[in-house]
């Protein structure tokens, strides 16, 4: 694969796990911690996405659980997982 078709690539993986990740944030104030865990996990599956360690999971359960707010994706999960 070229250098150019990866980074395509990755940035369409990254699009992806973000709208997952800001979709589940919108609603999480009002959310029990176990429903943002359910809910993602549904919404990852659902779309496809195959890529995502159990620490990168965590970590984006984590950062909406605790109300951290808006972020790049990128900057939460382990990098790997973009690629």
């Amino acid at each position: 694969m070229t250098d150019n078709a990866s980074n395509e690539q990755a940035s369409v993986r990254h699009d992806q796990l973000q709208a997952i990740f800001d979709r589940v944030q919108s609603w999480q104030e009002s959310a029990p911690d176990s429903t943002v865990r359910d809910e993602l996990k549904k919404a990852i599956d659902e779309s496809g996405f195959d890529n995502l360690d159990d620490q990168s999971f965590d970590a984006m359960v984590d950062h909406i659980e605790n109300e951290r707010g808006p972020a790049d994706v990128a900057t939460v999960v382990n990098s790997e997982v973009l690629r």
